[in-house]
């Protein structure tokens, strides 16, 4: 029996009102499984399959009937076969076989059918993809949050213009505000110090011109809700894309209150131990001074000479703490300066009224441990009174020379005379000579090595490193 057209009106509404119900689904998988079931009864479809084809070659996705896919050959079509190719989705196809040959209105709501399930299809996919991003987005937006709120430092993030846009509990805690309080409602520049807030503003401007211009950490002064002032150490950062800016504070207030403690303590250490070089320096001298009083009072020359050894070196003792308590290092003092001084002094001693001797300095300025100053001291005190008292005996004219200079790791101190020179018979190692002792036992203090050179007249070579200073 042949259908009125009324009845194919009905039948075709029928039709599209069931192929419209896949444009309400929202997943690839139901659209997929209910297109199935719709094929079927619009169609009479024998077999409708699903391909993706992948390389070239056909998969099977789902089936509806068809006994062995693995043998189907989507290249050879039969007349009552067709297949369609989405697209616009991917390279999924549908295949069907009918058992008469299609119609002009089963093709007309064949192809409102591909259509709608391929609409279907694309808003399946985009409501997926929608739902992934928002859901990324949520999760990308809890996680920088978490990071926000958890740095273990006060954040916040400021308009080009200062506004504060968003603050973290820590801020809350710092600042003394509530975020209800600071959050679009002040300017960073409200929580600076009246003395830093225009060269803090200042960089907050030039930032945003070249960041390189302006320092992105340093130290400065945050006045809180109560108007404290505390020390803070600040990081700033551009937010990259936006005019926005990141700032982390991290409170210094207990560091620099004991930094500053720390400062008062070690001035005034510094003075006690400038003090102290100071009184040993005058103590010596007055021991020098009686010395010098009481050879006045000896009329024995030799016993004079004694006298006037010790007297020689409490002032070369006296000498270094003069200049440590001058000086702005109270551990260390410039070698070079007082080896001048000292041999001066000394040569002035004993030729105070006498033109025959010279005395040539050639020495370097490097500084000096006073543990290292002190032997050495005492040895080149050693070293020039024995020139002058035993090399150049009646009247005999000459040069003295005292260089000091670093060579390689090594420093070397040299004394040298073209006087008379040592006796041929006499061991400079093993004598009574009080000096030539105390030079040995001073050099074996700092693990110096002396080295003696016989005529024309004498050399002493002194050759040491610094002494390392000993850690608790």
């Amino acid at each position: 029996m042949v259908k009125s057209d009324s009845e194919l009106m009905i039948a075709e509404l029928s039709a599209l009102y069931e192929i419209s119900s896949l444009l309400f689904l929202d997943s690839e998988e139901d659209i997929l499984r209910e297109s199935l079931e719709k094929a079927v009864r619009l169609f009479g479809v024998r077999y409708y399959l699903l391909f993706y084809v992948k390389e070239g070659d056909i998969e099977v996705i789902s089936s509806w009937g068809f006994r062995n896919p693995e043998n189907f050959n989507l290249k050879k079509l039969k007349p009552n076969q067709f297949y369609h190719s989405f697209n616009q989705v991917t390279n999924l196809k549908i295949f069907m076989e009918q058992s008469s040959p299609i119609d002009q209105r089963q093709l007309r709501i064949y192809n409102l059918f591909i259509n709608s399930l391929e609409n279907s299809l694309i808003k399946a996919r985009n409501i997926l993809m929608r739902e992934k991003a928002e859901r990324a987005l949520r999760e990308s937006e809890i996680m920088y949050r978490t990071i926000f709120e958890n740095t273990g430092t006060g954040t916040l993030i400021l308009e080009e213009d200062g506004t504060i846009l968003l603050v973290n509990s820590e801020f809350e805690r710092l600042s003394g505000y509530v975020k209800e309080e600071v959050q679009k409602k002040k300017n960073w520049k409200e929580f600076l110090s009246p003395e830093e807030k225009e060269k803090i503003m200042d960089y907050h401007k030039l930032r945003r011109n070249d960041p390189s211009a302006v320092p992105q950490n340093y130290e400065f002064q945050f006045q809180d809700k109560n108007k404290n002032l505390r020390d803070f150490y600040i990081n700033v950062a551009l937010i990259p894309g936006t005019s926005k800016s990141l700032v982390s504070l991290l409170d210094i207030s207990p560091l620099k209150k004991t930094e500053r403690e720390l400062k008062i303590s070690l001035k005034e250490k510094k003075m006690l131990l400038k003090e102290i070089h100071h009184r040993v320096k005058n103590n010596l001298m007055v021991i020098s001074s009686l010395l010098n009083i009481q050879s006045r009072k000896i009329n024995d020359a030799e016993t004079r000479d004694i006298f006037k050894e010790s007297q020689n070196r409490a002032k070369a003792m006296a000498l270094i703490h003069e200049r440590l308590y001058r000086s702005s290092d109270l551990k260390k003092i410039n070698f070079g300066e007082y080896v001048r001084s000292l041999s001066t002094d000394i040569f002035h001693t004993y030729m105070s009224h006498d033109n025959r001797l010279d005395l040539k300095l050639q020495v370097e300025d490097i500084m000096l441990d006073i543990d290292t100053i002190v032997p050495l001291g005492l040895i080149l005190n050693e070293l020039v009174s024995n020139c002058l008292k035993h090399a150049f005996p009646s009247g005999k004219e000459g040069e003295i020379k005292v260089d000091f200079h670093k060579k390689g790791d090594e420093f070397v101190l040299k004394v040298i005379d073209d006087g008379i020179g040592f006796p041929n018979d006499l061991d400079y190692k093993n004598t009574s000579s009080l000096g030539l002792q105390l030079i040995y036992s001073l050099a074996d203090q700092i693990d110096a090595t002396i080295i003696f050179h016989r005529g024309p007249g004498t050399e002493f070579d002194i050759l040491f490193r610094e002494m390392a200073i000993e850690k608790e």
